[in-house]
C-alpha cells in the first residue's frame, strides 16, 4: 500500500511541476556566535593573557593582589579610567607572567592597588627592578572601604555623574559593576559598603564627589535601606540594579548597561562569578574593546540570564570568555553564544557508529577476545554528552550491541534532559576490563566479554545489551556482599540522592520505556546499577 501510494504521489507531482510555484526557502536558524577563550594556567597567567588580548603596549597597568578580594575590587574602574589593563601578584611575590606582561607591554607606570598588607614592599620592589623601570605610583586607605574611596578619587578629575556601589563584604555585585563601568563615559567609580551602614569613608568620599545619582549593585540582602535612606540624604537620585542573585544581579547590570550604548554589535566578555580574580581582568578587558561583561555560573547559563540574552538579538558580536575551563565549563560558553546569538539552546547530543579503528585496537585482547558470543562488528561505538556531579556537560563514550545503539542513545538523552548525573563514562578497557575497578571508580559502562561472576555463563554485558550506571551510587548487593564497597553508603534507598536509580525516576522509567529490564527488581539480589533487554 505505502508502495503504491508512493508511485501514484511521485506521478501527480511530475504532471503538476511546471504548474505549481516552489515555496520560498525557509529562513536559516540563527547560528551562535563566535566564542574564543582568553586563559591562562591559573589566575595570575588568566589576567596576564587578558592584558595581552586587550592591549600591544600600556602606558599604565593595575597590579592587585590575586589573594583576596577586598582592596581589588575596586580594580576594574580604575583601569577603565586610564585604558589599563589588570594584572594580579601574590601578596609577597611578583609572579614571573605578571613581570613578563609588564616588560613585554612597556608598562611606563605601574598602579599598585591596596595597601601593604594586600601587596607587600617586595612586590613594589621587584616591579621597580624591572627592566622598563616603570613609575609606582600606590592607591591605598587604611581598610577596603578606604582603598576603594581612594581609588575614586585617584580616577576622577571632573564632575562625577554617577558613583556605583556595591558591598564590600562579598566580591560578586562589586565585579557586576564592571558592566555598567564599560558602558559610562566619563567612568563612573566604584565605592564599596556594609551591609547595615555606609562605612565613613564611603560616606566622606560620596561628599567629596557630590555625584548626580547613585546606583546600588545587589538587593536589600547585601546593601541594606537604611544605606538607600543614607545616601537619599546626600544625593537626590538612588538607584538599585538587582536581582534574587548574583547573576540575576548580573543580568539586571547587563539590561541597564545596553540601554546606555548605541546599537552597534559588540564584544561580550564572561567570566566566572564563583569567584573574583577573573572578573577582575575580564572587566578591564570589556572596557578596553568596548564591550559588555557579564558573571555567569561555571556549570549552567540560569534561565533568566538566557532570557535576558535573548532579548537583545543582533547586539553582540562574539563571546569571549575570560577564563580557563575549570573556572566557565565550555558549556556555558556554548549557552552564551547560542543565547547571545538567538540560536537555539544547545542540548543533548549523541552518535552511534561502527568502532573506530583505535577502539577496537584497544578492546583487543582486553574487553573482547576471540570466542565471545559477538565480533566487533556487532559493536556499535555511542559518544555523548552527558551531566555531571560538578553541575556541568561532560563527553563520554559506550560500547554497546548495534542492535540496541538506538535504545541506548534514547535512554541517554532522556537522562541529559533530567540533568540526571552520571560520574564518568569510559570504556572498560581504561580499567583493564576489570568489573571491580570500574566499579569503584564509578564508572558507566556496558560491553565487556565476562561471565557473570562466579558461574561460567555469558553475562549480558558480554552481548552489549547490557548497561550499568554509577555503581556507586547503585551497588550490588547479595547479603553481605556490597559492590563497590563505597556503595554502602546508598544501601538505604529511600534516601534519594543524585544519580540513584529510583521507582520513580528518570533512569529506571526510561530504561522501562525501551523494554529493558533492571536489576533493582530482582528478588535474590539487587544489582541497582544494571539495566538489560533481556532483563537478566
Amino acid at each position: 500500500m505505502r508502495t503504491a501510494r508512493w508511485a501514484a504521489l511521485s506521478a501527480v507531482a511530475a504532471l503538476t511541476a511546471a504548474l505549481v510555484a516552489v515555496p520560498p526557502a525557509r529562513a536559516a536558524e540563527p547560528d551562535p556566535l563566535p566564542t574564543r577563550r582568553v586563559a591562562g594556567a591559573d589566575r595570575i597567567t588568566t589576567a596576564a593573557a587578558a592584558a595581552r588580548a586587550g592591549w600591544d603596549s600600556a602606558a599604565t597597568a593595575v597590579l592587585a593582589t590575586a589573594g583576596a578580594f577586598p582592596d581589588a575590587l575596586a580594580a576594574t574602574a580604575l583601569a577603565a579610567s586610564r585604558d589599563a589593563p589588570v594584572l594580579l601578584t601574590w601578596t609577597d611575590r611578583l609572579p614571573a607572567a605578571t613581570a613578563d606582561a609588564l616588560v613585554d607591554l612597556r608598562v611606563a607606570e605601574v598602579v599598585v592597588l591596596g595597601g601593604e598588607a594586600a601587596v607587600a614592599p617586595s612586590v613594589a620592589d621587584a616591579v621597580s627592578r624591572l627592566p622598563t623601570r616603570p613609575q609606582l605610583v600606590r592607591v591605598a586607605g587604611a581598610d577596603r572601604w578606604a582603598t576603594a574611596a581612594a581609588a575614586a578619587a585617584s580616577s576622577t578629575e571632573d564632575a562625577v555623574g554617577e558613583v556605583l556601589l556595591a558591598s564590600g563584604a562579598r566580591f560578586p555585585d562589586a565585579l557586576t559593576a564592571a558592566t555598567l563601568v564599560a558602558a559610562a563615559t566619563p567612568v563612573p567609580p566604584v565605592l564599596l559598603t556594609a551591609r547595615a551602614a555606609l562605612p565613613a569613608a564611603t560616606a566622606a568620599s560620596l561628599r567629596d564627589l557630590d555625584p548626580a545619582a547613585v546606583t546600588i549593585l545587589g538587593g536589600e540582602a547585601v546593601v541594606s535601606k537604611a544605606v538607600t535612606a543614607a545616601l537619599g540624604q546626600q544625593t537626590g537620585d538612588v538607584r538599585r540594579v538587582a536581582g534574587g542573585d548574583r547573576f540575576a544581579t548580573a543580568g539586571a547590570a547587563l539590561e541597564a548597561a545596553l540601554t546606555r550604548l548605541d546599537d552597534a554589535p559588540r564584544p561580550l566578555i564572561v567570566t566566572t562569578g564563583e569567584d573574583f580574580p577573573d572578573a577582575l581582568a575580564a572587566g578591564a578587558l570589556a572596557a578596553r574593546l568596548g564591550g559588555v561583561s557579564l558573571l555567569a555560573p561555571f556549570g549552567r547559563l540560569p534561565d533568566d540570564l538566557d532570557a535576558t540574552l535573548r532579548r537583545h538579538p543582533e547586539r553582540f558580536s562574539e563571546v569571549i570568555a575570560v577564563g580557563g575551563g575549570a573556572a566557565l565549563s565550555g558549556w556555558v560558553l556554548d549557552e552564551v553564544a547560542a543565547a547571545a546569538g538567538g540560536a537555539a539552546r544547545p542540548g543533548f547530543e549523541g552518535s552511534a557508529g561502527p568502532l573506530p579503528s583505535d577502539v577496537r585496537e584497544q578492546m583487543s585482547g582486553v574487553s573482547w577476545r576471540q570466542g565471545c558470543p559477538v565480533g566487533l562488528g556487532d559493536l556499535a561505538h555511542l559518544q555523548v554528552r552527558h551531566w555531571g556531579f560538578d553541575g556541568t556537560v561532560h563527553h563520554g563514550e559506550m560500547v554497546v550491541a548495534v542492535t540496541v545503539a538506538e535504545d541506548v542513545l534514547g535512554v541517554l538523552g532522556d537522562l541529559f534532559d533530567a540533568r540526571f548525573p552520571i560520574e564518568r563514562m569510559r570504556l572498560v578497557d581504561a580499567y583493564g576490563a576489570d568489573d571491580d575497578a570500574s566499579m569503584a571508580a564509578n564508572n558507566t559502562s556496558a560491553f565487556n566479554c565476562r561471565t557473570v561472576a562466579g558461574t561460567d555463563r555469558w553475562s549480558e554485558h558480554a552481548f552489549g545489551a547490557a548497561v550499568d550506571v554509577n555503581p556507586v551510587q547503585n551497588p550490588y548487593v547479595r547479603g553481605q556482599q556490597v559492590s563497590p564497597p563505597a556503595g554502602a553508603a546508598y544501601l538505604d534507598r529511600s534516601d534519594i540522592r543524585p544519580g540513584m536509580a529510583v521507582r520513580p525516576g528518570v533512569l529506571v522509567a526510561s530504561f522501562g520505556e525501551v523494554g529493558w529490564g533492571w536489576g533493582g527488581d530482582w528478588e535474590s539480589s539487587k544489582d541497582y546499577q544494571h539495566f538489560s533487554a533481556s532483563g537478566r
